[in-house]
């Protein structure tokens, strides 16, 4: 039994070392390029860089986006006015990606973007949500709905998380079909209105493009942030991936006792039951495990 105690510490440190070593051994593959871009003109234009001119349009609409109180508010407010206003303000901000996009609204406040491209054979998925958490407005030294822009900061509620995501992808979007871009396979924008709570609309995005059978070759979706020394040894501020997602359980406890007097309580009370019952489930977490995805990553 002694030996197995010493065989588990042995692994951990030579599953170190073999990530230490691949790290430090890793260079970034060189690749070519064409100098081909996927116009309709036959490929002879380039995509053009962004110049300030986009970058400041690029701010203002954040700005705009942020302004508009997402907040998951569907028992005061069963149409969702604040959503609506969202999805109505899009139309006039990216009038190229709602002319030359198919548009769905599916379940209560998920958008679905579909970008043709020479073929549909491995589409991309792009995700997003635009509602957002409650703010203290209290603890915040601008408002936090104002979309303020000082210093070069816009200080808002969403900036982060995440209608930044949002505007990056169809500021992209816009900007490469001014340029006459066709992508070389379709590419669909899903955009979700509940995901700081119930998270149905990206569930019925998913069910949507499952009955039509659509089948991404590639799905980006917001995942970790850019960080500073995080990783020992690593200097460079390092933009982390996120490669899986966690999920969630919702337990609900019911617990009944015997009347009484609190002179007389008894010696074990529904309160101290309950109590026992959630500490066992906190106790006794899912097994931590290393996915698929992580495994690829650290050990190809």
């Amino acid at each position: 039994m002694w030996m197995w105690l010493l065989l588990i510490p042995a692994a951990i440190v030579l599953f170190l070392i073999i990530i230490c070593v691949r790290a430090a051994m890793f260079k970034p593959k060189a690749v070519a390029s064409t100098g081909k871009s996927s116009a309709e003109d036959g490929d002879k234009s380039k995509i053009k860089d962004i110049g300030d001119n986009e970058m400041e349009r690029a701010i203002g609409h954040l700005q705009e986006m942020i302004k508009i109180k997402t907040l998951w508010n569907w028992d005061n407010d069963p149409e969702g006015k604040p959503f609506a206003q969202f999805r109505a303000m899009l139309p006039k901000l990216y009038p190229l990606i709602h002319k030359n996009c198919t548009y769905e609204q599916i379940g209560r406040s998920g958008m679905l973007f579909h970008w043709n491209g020479k073929s549909s054979e491995n589409p991309t998925v792009y995700m997003s949500h635009y509602d957002v958490v409650p703010a203290d407005e209290e603890l915040w030294q601008k408002p936090p709905y104002s979309a303020i822009r000082e210093n070069g900061e816009i200080w808002g509620r969403g900036t982060l998380d995440t209608k930044a995501t949002l505007c990056a992808v169809l500021e992209t979007a816009e900007t490469l079909l001014e340029q006459g871009f066709v992508p070389e396979n379709d590419i669909y924008f899903s955009f979700g209105g509940d995901e700081e709570t119930e998270a149905t609309d990206t569930r019925d995005i998913v069910e949507h493009l499952k009955a039509k059978g659509i089948k991404p070759a590639l799905v980006l979706d917001e995942g970790g942030a850019v960080v500073e020394d995080i990783f020992p040894g690593v200097k460079a501020r390092t933009a982390l991936i996120g490669t899986a997602e966690k999920g969630m359980a919702n337990i609900c406890f019911s617990v009944s006792g015997m009347g009484g007097h609190a002179s007389a309580p008894p010696v074990q009370t529904p309160v101290g039951m309950l109590a026992r019952a959630v500490t066992a489930v906190e106790e006794n977490p899912l097994e931590a495990h290393l996915c698929e995805p992580v495994l690829k990553m650290l050990i190809p």
